[in-house]
C-alpha cells in the first residue's frame, strides 16, 4: 500500500494542471457569525492604534482596520484564528461604531477551489466562504464595510502534499463619489502545495463594495 501511495504521489508530482474555482451564494444569519467583539465600546482611533495593519486613504477619507496578511490553512488545516481576523472599511471621521447605522447583512458566499493533475487526481480541495456586512453610513451618508473575513469550511489534500493559504488585502477605494461615498475593497487568497518532488501555487481574488451584497471573482 505504501508504494501505490508512493506511486501515485510521484506521478501526482509530475502533472500539474491548473487550479479552478467556483463561486455560490447564501445568506447567513447574524447568529452564524462571531459578535463584534463589544467594540461599541471602544472608540474606531483605540482599534487602529492596536491594529497591525490599519490604513488610512484620503479618497472619501476612508481607512481600513485590521490585517492585511494572515494565514487562513497551514499543513493543509484551518488556523485557529480563522475566525477572529475580520477587517472594516469605515470614514476615517468616526470616532465610535455608534456613529455608524444602517447595516445590513451578513451575507455569505461560497467559493471553491480545486487543483487537479494531469491525471485527474486533486492535489487539494478547498471550500470556503466569505462573509461581510455591509451598507453602513454614517449620518445617512456613505455605504461601508464590516466584518469582513474569509473561512475555509472544508479542506482536503492529497496524500504526500502540504496546502498553505493565506489572505492579502489591498487599501480600499472609493467607488462612489467625494459626497457620496462607496465602500470598495479587493482582496486575495493565495495558496501553495507542496510535495517532496515539486510545488504549485496560485491565487484567486475577490471584490466587494458596500453597496451590494454581491462578491465579484476576478
Amino acid at each position: 500500500m505504501n508504494k501505490i501511495k508512493t506511486l501515485i504521489t510521484v506521478f501526482a508530482a509530475m502533472n500539474i494542471s491548473l487550479a479552478t474555482t467556483s463561486f455560490a451564494e447564501d445568506i447567513q444569519s447574524d447568529s452564524h457569525l462571531k459578535t463584534f467583539q463589544d467594540l461599541s465600546q471602544q472608540t474606531i482611533q483605540g482599534e487602529i492604534a492596536t491594529g497591525d495593519a490599519a490604513n488610512f486613504m484620503g479618497i472619501g477619507d476612508m481607512i481600513r482596520i485590521g490585517r492585511s496578511v494572515w494565514d487562513i490553512v497551514t499543513k493543509g488545516k484551518a488556523t485557529s484564528d480563522v475566525k477572529t481576523n475580520q477587517v472594516h472599511v469605515v470614514p476615517r471621521s468616526a470616532k465610535h461604531w455608534e456613529d455608524l447605522a444602517t447595516w445590513m447583512g451578513p451575507v455569505s458566499k461560497s467559493f471553491h477551489i480545486t487543483k487537479k493533475n494531469k491525471m485527474g487526481l486533486k492535489v487539494f480541495d478547498f471550500h470556503g466562504k466569505i462573509i461581510f456586512n455591509y451598507n453602513g453610513s454614517m449620518n445617512g451618508q456613505g455605504a461601508y464595510l464590516k466584518n469582513v473575513s474569509i473561512h475555509p469550511t472544508s479542506v482536503k489534500v492529497l496524500w504526500g502534499w502540504g496546502l498553505k493559504a493565506w489572505v492579502v488585502m489591498d487599501e480600499p477605494i472609493n467607488v462612489g463619489t467625494k459626497d457620496r461615498p462607496v465602500a470598495g475593497l479587493q482582496f486575495h487568497l493565495k495558496w501553495q502545495s507542496d510535495s517532496p518532488l515539486t510545488t504549485a501555487s496560485g491565487s484567486q481574488s475577490f471584490f466587494i463594495r458596500g453597496d451590494r451584497s454581491e462578491v465579484t471573482v476576478l
